[in-house]
């Protein structure tokens, strides 16, 4: 019954709350592997692997206590996720970003999932904010300038 899949923290979990015989069970048939996927498993999950209400419950507060425990990330993007989350802040439009393309990605951020539009929906409004292209009409060869030749093609992009 040892660990030998980075599961080790699993197996003194529930070692420590006196299930250990759960632990196979847990790993394999309802494949807990990171202390985040408890947040999947529901009671009928527990049930299904013979596992009794005061052992769920011994089993919640373990979870409970061990989550708290574990240090915060402080990287940026845990800051970023943090402020998006509590203040509904949104990043900044890049300055080359057209703002038809800035439009559809804050749609898209949407905090309530309903006013998020459909990924078969985001296909064709993509398709629709394609930039033009044209084909350069003859040469362009001056200093300072990008060098361009006839029939070289142009992708315009909304300028600012």
């Amino acid at each position: 019954m040892a660990p030998d899949d980075g599961t080790d923290w699993l197996l003194a979990l529930l070692t420590e709350i006196q299930l250990e015989q759960f632990y196979l069970k847990i790993r394999d048939e309802l494949h807990v592997t990171r202390l985040g996927h408890f947040d999947y498993v529901k009671p009928a999950d527990l049930d299904q692997i013979g596992m009794g209400r005061p052992g769920q419950r011994r089993l919640e507060d373990a979870i409970k206590r061990r989550k708290q425990q574990r240090p915060r990330p402080k990287s940026w993007v845990y800051k970023i996720m943090l402020k998006l989350e509590r203040e509904g802040a949104r990043l900044e439009c890049p300055e080359d970003c057209p703002r038809g393309l800035y439009s559809l990605q804050r749609r898209c951020w949407a905090h309530n999932p309903e006013e998020r539009p459909h990924f078969r929906d985001i296909i064709g409004l993509l398709h629709e904010l394609r930039p033009r292209e044209v084909r350069a009409t003859q040469d362009l060869n001056e200093p300072g300038w990008l060098r361009l030749e006839t029939n070289d093609l142009i992708t315009v992009i909304e300028g600012r």
